[in-house]
């Protein structure tokens, strides 16, 4: 039961409270304010300073990327339609579409029974014509021969010698087989097929690197430079980035377009790329290490942009001039330093030069992943 100075007391704090058009809240020793403005503030005690509830981040360094954003299409560093050397009935196809092909792998074989045969014969007609040889050499040793009997057996050895060398490469010629080391696409041609010389078999594609051709807008022309990094994405890969460089700037810009050519070359490792393939390229123009705050830090109020930090427990604000976004933070240019104390929430309760009381510090990591585009 409450005593009658306590009601006394407790009737006069309602009353003084009702006076003064409900202007403050008393509860558990601080006086909350209740003003029109809507700013949320506590005070220490009767009397006390007011401080606004405030949240704060450090200001850190972030790295940003200023991108330029194209398309293009994929082609392959080498690309051929297999051709034979010769004309023949198709005997083997020893390729499947999309098969990975080393150097000098066979692909193809032709018919090659006569080319055989005339291997045999030549190969036989040269041992004939090196033991022809030899005795002439060992008779002349002797004095037993003349010197254009030796002369004759060592031009019809060198001529069986190479009776045997066209002999093999008209072997070899049967035998159709990848230039260089690539993918090999569909074949043209089926067994038993007779061919030419102009029949193309399958392409050939060399994707241990791609490269995509993009036009960049004239405006960009003095920034862009061979070795810049370029990194590609393909909509068949989701989220995949293939990583590459710049090889190739145009010399001319387009009078129609107003834009420039631009050749970037893409590892292709796993050879998971294909030509054709359009590409979304994101060209690195330049990359930085800036200040960052967060973006609910920044307030824009007319022609400025300020943000508030903190010292000696009080708003300080700090007019700024602000650059690239960044996944939930923007670039100061200038007027912040890294390691300051930023309000970043509660900014609409402070006043330049105002009370602060911090309810949470959260620190930031020094460096975020820079998002291209």
């Amino acid at each position: 039961m409450e005593t009658a100075p306590v009601k006394i007391a407790k009737y006069a704090l309602i009353a003084l409270i009702a006076l003064g058009g409900g202007a403050a809240i008393y509860k558990s020793g601080y006086w909350r304010d209740a003003a029109p403005s809507g700013k949320a503030v506590a005070q220490q005690g009767p009397g006390g300073a007011r401080a606004a509830l405030v949240r704060i981040e450090k200001s850190a360094e972030s790295t940003f990327v200023d991108t330029v954003q194209a398309v293009g299409t994929t082609r392959a560093r080498r690309t051929i339609d297999v051709v034979p050397m010769v004309a023949g009935r198709v005997e083997a196809i020893s390729f499947a579409a999309g098969d990975r092909v080393e150097a000098g792998a066979a692909l193809v074989r032709l018919d090659d029974r006569t080319q055989q045969a005339n291997l045999r014969e030549s190969r036989v007609g040269l041992d004939e014509a090196r033991n022809a040889y030899e005795r002439s050499l060992s008779l002349s040793g002797q004095n037993f021969t003349t010197k254009a009997s030796l002369e004759q057996a060592r031009s019809a050895f060198e001529r069986a010698k190479s009776a045997v060398d066209r002999a093999e490469e008209e072997l070899s010629d049967r035998a159709i087989k990848a230039p260089f080391a690539g993918v090999i696409g569909m074949a043209k041609v089926d067994h038993g097929a007779r061919i030419d010389s102009d029949t193309v078999i399958a392409p050939l594609d060399d994707l241990a690197e791609v490269e995509v051709e993009f036009q960049i807008p004239e405006i960009f022309f003095t920034r862009v430079t061979a070795g810049q990094a370029v990194t590609a994405r393909s909509d068949a890969f989701d989220a995949r980035e293939f990583a590459g460089s710049v090889t190739a700037i145009d010399s001319r810009i387009n009078p129609a377009s107003r834009a420039f050519s631009v050749r970037a070359t893409i590892a292709n490792p796993d050879l998971a790329l294909r030509a054709g393939m359009f590409m979304h390229i994101a060209l690195v123009l330049d990359t930085r290490l800036s200040v960052s705050v967060p973006e609910e830090a920044i307030v824009t109020e007319n022609s400025e942009t300020y943000v508030y930090l903190v010292a000696d427990n009080k708003a300080v604000r700090r007019q700024v001039t602000l650059g690239k976004r960044l996944d939930g933070a923007v670039e100061v240019v200038s007027g912040v330093n890294a390691g300051e104390d930023v309000i970043s929430s509660g900014v609409q309760n402070v006043d330049d030069g105002g009370a602060v009381q911090i309810i949470e510090s959260e620190e930031r990591r020094p460096e975020q992943r820079p998002r291209t585009g």
